[in-house]
């Protein structure tokens, strides 16, 4: 999956909850003794950000559930 910055991600978090857009803002590299993860942070329309696991993004479209999304998935 090829996300970098200024990626558009896409929050869909159930039915009766409006889809969340936001855009890739920053990346980190977490490292402990038993694994490496990649973080994302999100810059939200909203105004907040979040920082998700880069692994935790769906690469599947919308039909995969709630979750996060790159929006170019979302919408295939």
């Amino acid at each position: 999956m090829n996300i970098k910055l200024g990626t558009k991600i896409i929050g869909n978090f159930g039915a009766d909850v409006e889809l969340a857009e936001g855009v890739v803002v920053g990346e980190t590299l977490s490292t402990t003794l038993l694994r490496t993860e990649f973080f994302l942070r999100i810059k939200w329309s909203n105004g907040s950000d979040t920082w998700i696991m880069k692994k935790s993004i769906n690469e599947v479209g919308k039909l995969a559930g709630a979750g996060y999304y790159t929006k170019e998935a979302y919408y295939e």
